[in-house]
């Protein structure tokens, strides 16, 4: 392969590689945040439903979008979810609703945010729902938005803040990027 088939490859590839960066960073943020994981506390990062959303609102092509979701939300209910398929379908479905609605509401801060929680929000309780049908969550509904639903609102509502500038400047080079080549 020659160094500008390398270049081109890399440049197509792009969104892929920021994603897997992504998936990372949920289960190292995870690991290394003590508080959101302390006592009974169970926050859980999401960067990269923030990284689709992000996408979802610039990307013109939803097809190569719902890919990249379908291929990461099975990685995702494999490498961190107890119960299969949740992200699988999840993933997907917000990546679509988000282009959809992207052409009735504008692209800014304001708008992002308020889609990005609730994004958050409907993913985190159908997979409360789904624990509660299979019987692998083991408590209730209070404990739920007290332990998992407050630290996890929390630390992404500062992530989206820290991160919204320069993840849409990321995905504005890449999609710049990938002009250059078509």
């Amino acid at each position: 392969m020659t160094k500008r088939r390398f270049f081109i490859f890399l440049k197509q590839s792009s969104p892929f590689w920021v994603l897997m960066f992504a998936f990372y960073m949920d289960g190292i943020l995870k690991y290394h945040l003590d508080f959101l994981n302390n006592n009974n506390n169970n926050g859980l990062p999401q960067i990269l439903l923030l990284l689709f959303i992000t996408m979802a609102f610039r990307f013109k092509k939803q097809q190569e979008l719902i890919i990249y979701a379908l291929i990461f939300g099975f990685f995702y209910d494999i490498y961190y979810m107890g119960i299969f398929g949740v992200y699988l379908v999840l993933f997907p479905l917000i990546v679509y609703l988000v282009h959809f609605i992207k052409n009735v509401i504008p692209d800014t801060f304001l708008f992002e945010f308020t889609t990005y929680i609730i994004a958050l929000l409907t993913i985190r309780f159908i997979i409360f729902t789904f624990g509660s049908v299979f019987r692998s969550v083991i408590f209730n509904f209070i404990d739920f938005i007290t332990f998992v639903m407050w630290p996890t609102l929390f630390f992404n509502i500062i992530a989206f803040v820290i991160l919204y500038i320069p993840l849409t400047f990321l995905v504005d080079k890449i999609i710049e990027m990938r002009k250059q080549l078509f």
